[in-house]
């Protein structure tokens, strides 16, 4: 048993979401906001499983927001030797130690431990995926709410771990063979030194691992059998998910000008690679996005819609139907709004970016402290961010998004509609969008005919 140290005020949770270098963090501090109450009443519970400032403003909305983090190092995500003995998946271990702290102790701060909301962004929108397949956090929450970041299995989901772990002992200088000289060997070196010897995020150093225990080996029957779905949820995607933020992190200098189509063919063929996609797959994709695109501008905006799609669009689509077929509630959004504060920072070719919407969603136009995540905001943007701070609380306390004098949101049924969220809001239909149909249905036709050619050839 561990004495608690006595309790100083506020520790700050902020961290960012990736950096391509000083990726390590560590924090020991789940920071918990009470708003004001009536006396005696428990509060609705929001888990926010995500490195940033967390507050949301709403009147007349009683609630209890903890923010956690997840851990994006090699030493809380992977495991470090691939044998069992040291099995990793550390970062979500840790989220289901506060998911358990929140049922046992939330109630002391007023919250209502039988209405637990878990909602992140991006890889903490991973994560909600992740804990709703584990065994280990079932029970412990109720509702949830994905913001884009439904998770491309193939990308963040690893069957063996032990190569990567082996490139980033290889790297530290560690040896490999023996899984206690390495943990041995690692314990000596600094976080910078551990940094240094990480690979790039395209060696899929953030990929979690099937180990049986936090995440099942039979993910796909899992899956299979919806048993997990049965609860409500909120899942959506911007409108531009590769529009300017990741195409920063992974692209070369001077992307933003233009991309030969010599360019573009390369950098699809790595990361089809990394998904471990057959080699037909890159025809396919290139015949749909580009087909005899020259133009290095047309070129670009091609590249960043197909890797939008790919790594957070259709997975968010698929996820959906899975949930709807699986019988749980569903709304499903598309965000659209490109906040005005960069106008002038970026191009106008970029729509509404990956995380643009967090600052809506947190009531960052009203902030009146030093951190600062929209600025200069309009009089629509300030409305904006009010009616989503409605919605997701509503989906908190009820499982419905929806209120008095609201724009209706409807579920996601058979006629798939979403709420397009911008200044005007308004209603589309998922089953509209020519890529989500290329993605689920001729993509898997085309490799499959590809794949019979080849066997073909092969006799």
């Amino acid at each position: 048993m561990v004495e608690a140290f006595s309790w100083e005020g506020l520790h700050s949770m902020m961290a960012p979401h990736w950096l391509p270098s000083g990726m390590l963090w560590w924090s020991s501090f789940n920071t918990v906001w009470v708003s004001q109450g009536s006396s005696g009443t428990l509060l609705l519970v929001l888990i926010l499983v995500n490195m940033i400032y967390a507050q949301i403003q709403v009147s007349n909305i009683f609630y209890c927001l903890l923010s956690t983090e997840h851990n994006p190092g090699i030493s809380d995500l992977m495991s470090v030797t691939g044998d069992g003995q040291y099995p990793g998946n550390v970062g979500i271990l840790d989220q289901v130690c506060a998911l358990h702290w929140v049922q046992e102790t939330i109630s002391s701060f007023g919250g209502d431990p039988g209405s637990v909301t878990i909602f992140g962004e991006s890889a903490g929108g991973v994560a909600i995926f992740l804990h709703m397949m584990s065994p280990l956090s079932s029970g412990l929450f109720h509702k949830a709410i994905s913001q884009s970041g439904v998770p491309l299995i193939s990308l963040f989901i690893q069957d063996d771990p032990k190569p990567t772990a082996q490139l980033v002992a290889q790297r530290a200088g560690c040896p490999s063979d023996d899984s206690a000289e390495l943990m041995t060997c690692l314990s000596t070196l600094s976080p910078q030194d551990i940094e240094a010897a990480t690979p790039a995020m395209g060696d899929m150093v953030l990929s979690v691992h099937r180990d049986g225990t936090v995440i099942p080996t039979n993910l796909e029957e899992v899956l299979q059998t919806k048993s997990f779905l049965g609860f409500p949820r909120i899942i959506g995607v911007n409108n531009h998910e590769y529009g300017w933020m990741l195409p920063h992190f992974f692209l070369f200098p001077g992307w933003d000008l233009g991309m030969t189509r010599e360019n573009m063919m390369m950098i699809l063929a790595f990361m089809l690679q990394e998904l471990r996609m057959p080699d037909s797959a890159l025809g396919i994709i290139v015949g749909e996005y580009f087909g005899d695109m020259k133009d290095p501008v047309g070129i670009r905006d091609a590249f960043l819609e197909l890797m939008g799609d790919l790594l957070i669009v259709v997975p968010g689509i698929e996820e959906a139907r899975r949930c709807r077929d699986a019988g749980c509630l569903i709304y499903y959004y598309e965000f659209q709004q490109r906040p005005s504060m960069f106008t002038s920072s970026r191009p106008g070719f970029v729509k509404a970016d990956h995380f643009d919407e967090v600052g809506f969603v947190f009531g960052a136009p009203f902030w009146t402290d030093d951190i600062v995540m929209l600025d200069n905001t309009t009089d629509e943007e300030r409305q904006l961010s009010r009616t989503m701070m409605k919605y997701w609380t509503n989906f908190a306390r009820t499982g419905n998004p929806n209120g008095e004098n609201m724009f209706d949101w409807p579920t996601f049924t058979t006629e798939e509609e979403c709420l397009l969220i911008q200044a005007n809001l308004g209603l589309g239909s998922v089953s509209e969008k020519k890529r989500a149909q290329f993605w689920t249905e001729d993509f898997p036709k085309g490799l499959q005919t590809a794949g019979h050619k080849d066997a073909h050839n092969d006799l």
